[in-house]
């Protein structure tokens, strides 16, 4: 890695953002990863891997790495033994109603992940849109999926992450009020090294070649694109937003 990609990335974390990861070419949405591109992107950060402790993972030049999954797909079960084969542990984001459902993990699942050392997180109770809630259902999401989960995991569960990035004011102060210490939002960028608070993510899709996921190694991923993705998510409505997003592959990291 050159000397500028190191200052890039020092003092820098980057908070990976999966979906579903699907065998051979079975993708069906832009943010459907195939196994074969995850195995080698792990790969990738593992050969960089100075230490890890937990899910955080130190790269050569100083660049934090945070391996996250959204939504609790059934499918981040073998995501999991990936990272294993590569002594790497994920944060796996769930949604506490939807545990056991077909398509998603299990509890048992879920105690499994937490023992093997993966960490555990509320991706909400029931997934529904927090700029749309009152305060009070707000923090009915945030702590009873806290406690419930952390039941489930024997331990501690300090992330949060808002169900497809919808946040505002009111449901931030939910979410922290609630205890969790890390709170990832869906807006684009590198976090600060402490990683507490409201933070960014850079999401991984099916469109990011092996060239593009070494630039967010390197700490040099382009994040302009966020600001168009923000403006068509206000402007246009929901459905024709995510039709668009999906055709287009709008990823930017």
């Amino acid at each position: 890695m050159t000397s500028s990609a190191g200052k890039a990335a020092s003092g820098k974390a980057a908070i990976l953002t999966y979906h579903r990861v699907v065998p051979g070419n079975r993708r069906e949405r832009m943010n459907d990863v195939t196994t074969d591109a995850f195995r080698a992107q792990m790969e990738a950060v593992e050969s960089l891997r100075q230490e890890s402790s937990g899910e955080r993972h130190t790269l050569a030049d100083g660049l934090q790495i945070v391996i996250s999954f959204d939504d609790g797909d059934e499918s981040h079960w073998m995501a999991a033994s990936i990272l294993e084969e590569r002594g790497l542990k994920g944060l796996f984001f769930v949604i506490l109603d939807r545990l056991g459902r077909d398509g998603y993990l299990t509890v048992e699942q879920i105690r499994s992940l937490a023992g093997r050392g993966h960490a555990i997180g509320s991706h909400s109770r029931t997934h529904r849109r927090f700029d749309r809630l009152s305060p009070e259902e707000a923090a009915e999401e945030c702590i009873v999926s806290k406690r419930e989960l952390e039941e489930f995991a024997g331990g501690p569960v300090d992330w949060f992450a808002f169900p497809g990035g919808y946040h505002d004011a009111g449901s931030v102060r939910a979410a922290l009020d609630a205890g969790y210490r890390s709170v990832r939002t869906m807006r684009w960028g590198y976090a600060p090294g402490g990683m507490t608070g409201l933070l960014p993510a850079l999401p991984v899709t099916g469109f990011h070649t092996p060239a593009r996921f070494q630039r967010i190694l390197e700490g040099r991923a382009a994040v302009w694109p966020y600001h168009l993705k923000s403006l068509g998510k206000k402007i246009l409505p929901e459905a024709l937003y995510s039709g668009l997003r999906d055709r287009i592959g709008a990823g930017g990291a």
